[in-house]
């Protein structure tokens, strides 16, 4: 299976705020997004503090359970995003 991450967003930093937010919005505990991406709790808990970035599999399928995608997670990092401000509509 290939992921692949547009050169642009590669070009970008990620931003653990956004995955974060995303969780959230969908209502998913780190370790029930954890289980759904196919990693260790840990793992995810690093991802949102900002201590290591996702591969390119855990992002890809991140994104794909989420409903975002996986640009979402390298825009521009705001003060005010919450995840009650965070919507994606898919279609």
């Amino acid at each position: 299976m290939t992921f692949s991450i547009s050169k642009k967003v590669a070009s970008q930093s990620f931003r653990p705020m956004r995955f974060r937010a995303a969780r959230s919005r969908r209502g998913l505990s780190i370790g029930r997004l954890a289980e759904l991406i196919g990693t260790e709790r840990h793992a995810v808990s690093r991802y949102e503090a900002g201590r290591f970035v996702p591969t390119r599999e855990h992002l890809h399928l991140a994104a794909k359970t989420l409903g975002f995608p996986s640009s979402f997670f390298f825009g521009d990092e705001r003060s005010d995003l919450s995840p009650e401000a965070v919507f994606y509509r898919n279609g």
